[in-house]
């Protein structure tokens, strides 16, 4: 029998998702504004052994990032 990888997904404002990731994996906080679910959402993926993608809406250009099982898009 096959085990499915859960894979969640994170639809977030205007945030530098990936810097917060960092802090997370660093175990500092942020006084971001929108960080403390992100920060939640980081450890919930992290608890379960999930892939996430994270969708952010920060002004400037696209990106797209990979940490591990965690993808960040930037999408202004």
């Amino acid at each position: 029998m096959t085990t499915r990888k859960i894979r969640l997904a994170y639809l977030s404002g205007p945030v530098d998702a990936a810097e917060v990731y960092v802090r997370w994996k660093a175990g500092q906080h942020t006084q971001l504004f929108g960080t403390s679910y992100l920060m939640q959402f980081y450890e919930l993926c992290s608890e379960l052994d999930a892939e996430a993608l994270v969708i952010t809406t920060l002004p400037g250009k696209f990106s797209k990032q990979s940490f591990r099982r965690v993808i960040i898009e930037n999408r202004p």
